[in-house]
């Protein structure tokens, strides 16, 4: 279901261009409701749906095999790193712990022969997004806004007069022009991590590790 859900958000997004587009509203590519720290929802819809293909010994679905492959696209698509990191991990660990049979062999390579099949229909828009991040990807680890964040935050907070505002955070959800001493403008932080630090504090942020 959220696999479908994911893909009809795109799919009207775009159709009608309305909602979040990042560095693709440049290139035409809206991704409607699925804001910068939310791409971790499709990607684990993917996995998700990959699992139950797997495991499910009843035969394949079509349904959710053509699914899944829209989703893998629309994530190749969307150019995020931190969805790209979710499926490398998760790769990683299936390689690992999950028995390679003929089966996993086969969807893979359905995968792919499809993935090659379908690219006339976005390299154009995968490549206008490249284009539109080239300037990210050149930046060095010390100067990406993540890692300015993250740095300029806990700075912040530890250095704070009050030991409150370390310990249990302030002005929840509203980090716009409130860390860094406003240097960042109207960018909201980005790091799911530092969102939680700085809405919660050290123990928000110890909670939300314990319990996720």
């Amino acid at each position: 279901m959220l696999a479908f859900i994911t893909i009809g958000n795109i799919l009207l997004s775009n159709i009608f261009s309305f909602g979040w587009g990042g560095y693709g509203e440049n290139v035409g590519f809206y991704t409607g409701g699925i804001i910068s720290n939310m791409w971790y929802i499709p990607a684990l819809t993917l996995l998700a749906a990959i699992a139950v293909l797997y495991f499910d010994h009843k035969g394949s679905n079509v349904f959710l095999s053509v699914a899944s492959m829209l989703v893998l696209l629309i994530l190749i698509v969307a150019l995020r790193r931190s969805a790209y990191i979710i499926l490398a991990i998760s790769i990683i660990g299936a390689l690992l712990f999950l028995k390679i049979n003929l089966k996993i062999i086969r969807v893979g390579l359905v995968f792919v022969l499809l993935i090659g099949m379908a690219s006339p229909f976005f390299v154009t828009i995968f490549t206008k997004q490249l284009e539109a991040r080239h300037k990210t990807f050149d930046k060095g680890v010390d100067e990406e806004s993540r890692v300015k964040e993250t740095t300029e935050l806990w700075n912040e907070r530890i250095n704070a007069p009050s030991a409150f505002t370390f310990l249990f955070g302030g002005k929840p959800f509203n980090s716009i022009g409130n860390y860094g001493n406003g240097s960042f403008g109207d960018r909201p932080l980005h790091v799911d991590l530092n969102i939680v630090f700085f809405s919660a504090g050290f123990v928000g942020l110890l909670l939300y590790c314990i319990f996720y």
